[in-house]
């Protein structure tokens, strides 16, 4: 009976030493590692784009510029197919276009920093009244280099929806009047401080 308790001790050691093993980063992964991924998953959308862009005509470049931002911008199911989201859709993709093509046509976008928001002010983003459906926000930090060399630094949030990420949501919600309806924007880009 003593053997089998040796055996089951060292079993009970051996698999705490496993557990415990395993969940050093790296091996399992952090939750940082997985915001990361998301991260850089997003940014392959717009890296993507833009290996892609050089052969486009302005017609092409805005059209595509518009798929790009209807993947990098949640809309929930409820709010799909309204006219306002349309709307703001194209305007979503002439910031995009903004961000990522002004002053020069960008060669490299690299992930610098993932910054949560969780109690963090941002210049220039409203982060207050996150909607229900919003997991988590962040903010990254990133370095563009353009075709002349240039390297220009932004920040563009990223949010987590059902494990999804993108830049920014559209939604459907209460207006300010009662009974009436508005365009969300999370989070809100704010215009001057």
């Amino acid at each position: 009976m003593k053997g089998f308790r040796v055996v089951i001790l060292t079993s009970m050691v051996f698999v705490g030493f496993l557990v415990a093993s395993c969940s050093i980063p790296g091996i399992l992964g952090s939750p940082e590692d997985t915001v990361r991924e998301k991260a850089e998953g997003l940014l392959d959308q717009v890296r993507n784009f833009i290996e892609s862009s050089g052969s486009l005509s302005d017609e092409e470049l805005f059209a595509e510029l518009s798929n790009l931002a209807s993947s990098v911008v949640y809309v929930p199911p409820e709010s799909e197919g309204d006219a306002d989201i349309e709307y703001w859709i194209d305007l979503f993709s002439e910031l995009l276009g903004l961000a990522f093509f002004v002053p020069a046509t960008p060669t490299s976008v690299d992930l610098l920093d993932i910054t949560p928001v969780e109690g963090t002010r941002f210049i220039n983003y409203r982060v207050d009244d996150k909607p229900s459906f919003i997991d988590e926000v962040y903010f990254l930090t990133l370095e563009k280099t353009t075709t002349d060399g240039t390297k220009t630094v932004l920040q563009l949030p990223m949010i987590i929806v059902e494990g999804n990420s993108y830049f920014f949501t559209l939604y459907v919600g209460e207006g300010d009047t009662p009974g009436s309806t508005d365009v969300k924007w999370y989070p809100m880009f704010m215009i001057g401080l």
